[in-house]
C-alpha cells in the first residue's frame, strides 16, 4: 500500500473547526472564529505566507497595468514570451502623468537588455498604490506576467492556505478566544507574544535556503586574477 501524506494545502475552515475542537469552543461559534482567521490570514498573508499568484495580463497602448483586486504585494513583472524569467527593474522616474496614448515615456537614451552585469534593462515599471496602476516602460500593448502575493482569500470557492500558517491561526483564535472570553489582562498579554512567537516562526519558512543565496551572489560576480 503507497504511503499517503496530510495535505500541504488545507481549507481554512477545517483549521478553525480543528482549533474549536481542541479548546471545546461551541460549534454555534464557527462562524465567529472564521471570520477571526481570515482576519489573520489576510493580515499576514504577504509577511509568512509561501504562497504568490501568477497572471497573464495585457497592457494597454501605455503600457498601464490595472493591479488585481486581490494583490497586497508586488513580486516581479516579465515578458510573459520569454523561456527565462527576466523581471523589470523599478523606475521611480516614470511620470504617469506624461504617458498617455499620444505621448510615452522616451526611449531614446535607453539601452536593450536584460539587466545583466554592466547592462541596461529594455523593461521598467513604477507602482502606484493609491491608484492601484503599474505604469511600465517596454510593455506597451503586450502580454506580462505578473507575480504577486495574494490576500488569498477566495470568495467563489473554498480557501485553501498554507498548512504552515496553521500555527499562527490557532495561536491567533487563542489570543481572540480570551477577549471573548474576558481573560486577565496578563493572560491577553500572554497570548498575544504566543502569537507574535508564532509569526516569527512561520515568517523563517519564507527564508531561502542557503544554496540559493550563494547561487545569487554567484550570478552577479565574475571571476577575476588573483595576485
Amino acid at each position: 500500500m503507497a504511503e499517503t501524506y496530510a495535505p500541504a494545502l488545507v481549507r481554512i475552515g477545517d483549521i478553525v473547526e480543528s482549533f474549536m475542537v481542541k479548546w471545546r469552543v461551541p460549534m454555534n461559534d464557527f462562524t465567529n472564529m472564521l471570520l477571526f482567521a481570515f482576519d489573520c490570514y489576510r493580515d499576514n498573508m504577504s509577511h509568512t505566507s509561501r504562497l504568490y499568484n501568477r497572471v497573464i495580463i495585457e497592457t494597454d497602448a501605455n503600457g498601464t497595468i490595472d493591479m488585481p483586486e486581490d494583490m497586497v504585494d508586488f513580486i516581479g513583472l516579465y515578458p510573459s514570451a520569454e523561456k527565462t524569467l527576466w523581471p523589470s527593474t523599478e523606475k521611480t522616474e516614470i511620470n504617469p502623468e506624461a504617458v498617455s496614448e499620444d505621448v510615452d515615456v522616451d526611449d531614446e537614451h535607453e539601452g536593450i537588455g536584460y539587466a545583466g552585469r554592466g547592462g541596461i534593462n529594455q523593461f521598467y515599471h513604477k507602482l502606484d498604490w493609491q491608484k492601484r496602476k503599474i505604469y511600465t516602460d517596454g510593455f506597451e500593448g503586450q502580454d506580462v506576467l505578473l507575480m504577486y502575493i495574494s490576500t488569498g482569500i477566495r470568495t467563489d470557492q473554498e480557501t485553501y492556505i498554507d498548512v504552515t500558517l496553521s500555527p499562527v491561526i490557532d495561536a491567533y483564535l487563542y489570543w481572540r478566544l480570551g477577549e471573548l472570553n474576558g481573560a486577565p489582562i496578563n493572560e491577553l498579554e500572554r497570548r498575544e507574544r504566543s502569537f507574535e512567537r508564532a509569526v516569527r516562526l512561520a515568517a523563517r519558512y519564507k527564508l531561502p535556503p542557503l544554496r540559493v543565496v550563494w547561487d545569487s551572489l554567484l550570478s552577479v560576480t565574475s571571476q577575476g586574477i588573483r595576485r
